[in-house]
């Protein structure tokens, strides 16, 4: 049951990292000067 509990932890950790990158990288696109200073 331990186990079945852990397995799922890392699977919704992987979810939201993978949500949390994607999201990342549209916010980097559309708004480059908010994140990134401007040369």
């Amino acid at each position: 049951m331990l186990s079945i509990i852990i397995l799922v932890g890392v699977l919704l950790g992987i979810a939201i990292w993978m949500f949390y990158s994607s999201g990342s990288g549209r916010l980097v696109d559309q708004h480059p000067q908010s994140i990134v200073p401007a040369k």
